[in-house]
């Protein structure tokens, strides 16, 4: 199966994996979620080794592949981008050798979203060729909007932000109890 054909189960099977799971998924290497003139962007954390891109999407958590919301994927015989430690790419970017595949809709206030990369050498793991981002959409009272990101750490719980929602991840004391969180699960220590 070639690795064009396989993007849409890798990013089902992720968000999935995000959405349903009881702790964060193991081995998923984590993008850091910035604003970017006022869009969301995905960063490579420091120290993270360089990625050759093959896909790059934003999605809801249920959402299918290609997403509705927005996602680009690297074209036959095209020169893969190679994202840098610290370097960035914004929802809605156009790139060199790069198709927009889905519908490419607006992004919604209050709503949860993943924004994953995937690299380009097939031979891996799937857990290895996917980095993951969560993020919320958070308003503000002058109709700014803020992306606020999941934080997940290494015990497998989850810095909450204020607009998010329970997405399977322990809460951890750092954040918010999110909306959703099984009552009979008990609350994160202080």
């Amino acid at each position: 199966m070639r690795l064009s054909a396989s993007l849409p189960l890798i990013v089902t099977l992720c968000a999935s994996g995000v959405a349903l799971a009881q702790d964060a998924p193991i081995g998923l290497p984590t993008l850091i979620i910035k604003d970017v003139k006022g869009l969301p962007a995905a960063c490579l954390p420091s120290g993270e080794a360089p990625v050759e891109m093959q896909g790059v999407g934003v999605g809801t958590l249920e959402g299918d592949w290609p997403s509705k919301e927005w996602a680009i994927v690297l074209q036959d015989h095209a020169k893969p981008i190679v994202l840098k430690a610290g370097e960035c790419v914004t929802y809605r970017q156009t790139l060199p050798g790069y198709k927009q595949v889905g519908a490419d809709q607006p992004l919604e206030v209050g709503e949860t979203y993943a924004f994953s990369i995937v690299r380009t050498n097939s031979s891996l793991h799937w857990t290895d060729r996917l980095h993951l981002g969560v993020f919320c959409i958070d308003q503000q009272p002058g109709g700014s909007r803020r992306y606020l990101p999941y934080v997940q750490h290494d015990d497998g719980s989850a810095a909450y932000p204020s607009c998010g929602r329970y997405i399977g991840w322990k809460p951890a004391a750092d954040g918010i109890v999110p909306s959703g969180y099984p009552s009979t699960t008990r609350q994160p220590d202080d």
